[in-house]
Parts: structure tokens; C-alpha cells; sequence
């Protein structure tokens, strides 16, 4: 039996999950919307969408981004600046948002260098 003191963390934890998830699918869907009132002819070319395909490409990001996140945490979490897993994974996907968002690319480095001082790096200054 779960003790009585963990139960609204869990309720709470998976109710946030549920919530990014919902918001993910929400977002998603209104890029595709965007795309087909932008890009000529893919309103046809997404109306009828693999499930297999897109369920690989899903599988392949998120392959991506955990390397990305496990080859920053190595890089930059060591000796006197240590940071943890937790830490390195959202400075890691912050930088990938960032470059996607920022159109020259440049925000994924500022970001970083923004968080790493911040962050694990403090004493460094």
C-alpha cells in the first residue's frame, strides 16, 4: 500500500504529464494547421498521414534529442562543475528549442552560455 503523503505528488505528477502531453499534441496539430494554410498542396499530402511514418519520425526525435542531451551532460558536466542528468537534459533541449526558434541560430549557444553561468558554472566567474 502507497503511504497517504505520496499520493497527491503522484496525482499531481501525472496530471502534469497529461498536461504536456495534451499541450504537445495542441501545439503539434496547430504547426500542421499553419503548414497547410502556408505550404501549397500539403493540405492534401497531410490529410491522409501514415501512422507508421510519423510514429518512426516520433521515435527517431526523441532518439535524437536523449543523445544530444546524454553527449551534453558528458561534455559539459565534469570535474569542479558538475551538473546533474535532470539539469543537463533541460539546458540540452532549451539549446535545440532555442536554435529552431531563433532564426539566425544563434540562441541555442546564448542560451547555453546563459544556463551553464547560471547554473553548474557559477563559480567559474
Amino acid at each position: 500500500m502507497i503511504p497517504t503523503e505520496t499520493q497527491p505528488f503522484d496525482r499531481r505528477r501525472v496530471r502534469s504529464i497529461v498536461f504536456r502531453v495534451a499541450l504537445i499534441a495542441v501545439l503539434l496539430g496547430a504547426v500542421a494547421f499553419a503548414i497547410a494554410g502556408v505550404v501549397p498542396g500539403s493540405d492534401q499530402r497531410l490529410a491522409h498521414p501514415a501512422a507508421g511514418w510519423i510514429s518512426v519520425e516520433v521515435a527517431l526525435e526523441l532518439i535524437a534529442c536523449a543523445s544530444y542531451a546524454w553527449l551534453f551532460h558528458s561534455v559539459f558536466s565534469h570535474g569542479a562543475y558538475t551538473n546533474s542528468v535532470l539539469r543537463s537534459t533541460q539546458i540540452a533541449v532549451g539549446e535545440l528549442g532555442a536554435f529552431a526558434v531563433v532564426p539566425t541560430g544563434a540562441g541555442g549557444p546564448v542560451l547555453r552560455v546563459w544556463a551553464l553561468l547560471r547554473g553548474a558554472c557559477h563559480s567559474a566567474r
